[in-house]
């Protein structure tokens, strides 16, 4: 459910390019029955190899600033959503108090708005460069 809270598209995609490596290594040393010690050494390197590759990326995106990043984004966009839902509730009640609400989520909308193209645009741009590079 917080998926998109604790884990990053770009992270977690790599994540799982590195997780279908290792089931790959793994299956194709299932269909050898029989190793050699040298088949053996190789399987052994390519899962170690898929391993420190998912530990890498699972570290990228588990570092405090990452999540600290994440937390910031989520509570700025939460607080601007709730003074604007909150101008639209106070307003009919206070025409007044719902004005100064919104008159506040005006002032912020800069600071959201880069928030928001600072901390999820990078993500976007990527998978669309990646979809270009694609087609």
């Amino acid at each position: 459910m917080f998926s998109w809270l604790f884990g990053g598209s770009k992270s977690a995609t790599k994540v799982v390019d590195t997780g279908a490596d290792l089931l790959t290594t793994a299956a194709s040393g299932v269909d050898m029955l029989f190793f050699t010690d040298e088949e053996r050494s190789q399987a052994s390197q390519k899962a170690f190899n898929s391993w420190v590759e998912a530990q890498a990326a699972f570290r990228d995106e588990s570092s405090i600033r990452s999540l600290t990043r994440r937390i910031l984004a989520v509570m700025f966009c939460v607080f601007y959503l709730l003074l604007i839902f909150g101008s639209v509730v106070l307003y009919r009640v206070d025409e007044a108090w719902g004005k100064l609400c919104f008159e506040m989520a005006e002032i912020l909308t800069p600071i959201v708005g880069a928030v928001i193209f600072f901390y999820f645009g990078p993500n976007q741009i990527a998978r669309a460069v990646k979809t270009a590079k694609g087609k």
